[in-house]
């Protein structure tokens, strides 16, 4: 009987009763709720790692297909009307210097067109805000030039020509490039990419990126039928563009005395005094323009410097380099116009003011140069020096 006590008495111990017990099956319920099972989280982890790598293959890509309404949106921002109005700003730019302090703003270059089908194309040119072109025209713009953008631009969105090529940042906000390719010219517009409107155009005629042309969009916007600025206001002279016409011009070899250029000036001529930054007044010379194999002699006269000249002349001619037209309406009194044209001038920045009824243009190595000598700049007075 010992023995069998003692064999239940370790039964009881290894394995007790628990007849006698309640239990705590809240409290249970509560340790497993508190402490759920760890479960290992590798698959969710391998899951966002692979998406994550679809995701930038994508954008390696193709990282602007994304962006599918971006034609949609700029379809809406330019509208349906029948007449399409914008204002385009070229990059290219002068700048107007004060004669008294030497501050200087930027005077811009632009263009604002009204198209309309039923009317024409009307568009007015302003250079530093002054007027220099202001004409209407029947025939539709070509596509080779930056008015084009007019009839182009929406009727690319709407065919479908248009098409995205990449995403930028221009003028500090976010924009999508789209490229339509017309008539020999890659035009390419950037275009915000939250609201479609244009920003900025981009123009490469046949393909050759020396040439291309580069305006700011400041206004892209239709009109109702009947609507828009269709009124040519006249200008205060249109003088022949020079080039096209077989024309040059030229100075010639041989200095002469002040009053030969006080006679071709009908006034004194202006100078910078017998010296000028080092360099000795080298006279005056005559200068003439030829046309189509007829001379019209002596325009005007020009004071030379070593490497500064100052050319004047009483009044414009009736014919002009391209860019002459606009670079005299911008001029003001007591400043100096600092411009560098793509046509006619040396490729050079010269400057441009008038003075004492004359067009006076000075062309140096520098800017500062050109500054200093148009800050500089008086009449030949008696006894001057200046030769006869």
């Amino acid at each position: 009987m010992a023995e069998v006590d003692e064999l239940r008495t370790a039964l009881d111990r290894e394995y007790p009763s628990y007849d006698d017990h309640a239990g705590d099956w809240d409290g249970v319920l509560r340790l497993v709720t508190a402490s759920p099972p760890r479960r290992s989280r590798l698959p969710l982890r391998l899951a966002v790692v692979g998406v994550a790598v679809v995701g930038i293959l994508v954008l390696l890509v193709a990282p602007w297909k994304a962006d599918t309404g971006i034609v949609e949106r700029a379809q809406a921002a330019v509208g349906k009307g029948p007449v399409f109005h914008v204002v385009i700003r070229s990059q290219s730019s002068g700048r107007l210097v004060e004669l008294a302090t030497r501050r200087s703003r930027p005077v811009y270059d632009e263009q604002e067109i009204w198209w309309d089908p039923a009317r024409g194309f009307h568009l007015v040119g302003r250079f530093g805000a002054r007027r220099y072109a202001d004409g209407l025209s029947r025939s539709r713009p070509r596509p080779d030039v930056p008015s084009g953008f007019v009839t182009g631009y929406r009727e690319a969105l709407d065919s479908g020509q248009a098409k995205v090529a990449g995403k930028d940042v221009v003028r500090g906000k976010k924009v999508t490039w789209l490229e339509i390719r017309t008539g020999g010219v890659t035009l390419e517009v950037a275009v915000d990419s939250e609201n479609g409107d244009p920003v900025r155009i981009r123009y490469t005629p046949g393909g050759n990126a020396a040439v291309a042309e580069v305006h700011d969009v400041l206004r892209a916007e239709s009109l109702p039928a009947g609507a828009g600025d269709f009124d040519v206001q006249p200008l205060p002279t249109r003088p022949l563009p020079l080039s096209g016409l077989g024309g040059s011009a030229s100075r010639e070899s041989r200095g002469v005395g002040v009053g030969v250029a006080q006679k071709i000036l009908g006034q004194p001529p202006l100078w910078l005094g017998r010296e000028h930054a080092g360099f000795p007044h080298e006279g005056f010379f005559r200068t003439w323009v030829q046309l189509g194999g007829r001379a019209l002699r002596y325009t005007g006269v020009v004071a030379s410097y070593g490497p500064v000249a100052v050319s004047e002349r009483a009044r414009l001619l009736p014919i002009l380099r391209p860019d002459e037209l606009k670079v005299w309406a911008a001029t003001r009194p007591g400043f100096v116009l600092l411009y560098r044209s793509r046509f006619g001038f040396p490729r050079a920045t010269a400057g441009f003011l008038r003075r004492n009824g004359l067009y006076v243009t000075i062309t140096a190595a520098k800017e500062r140069a050109i500054v200093s000598a148009a800050r500089a700049l008086r009449p030949v007075s008696a006894g001057s020096g200046a030769g006869g």
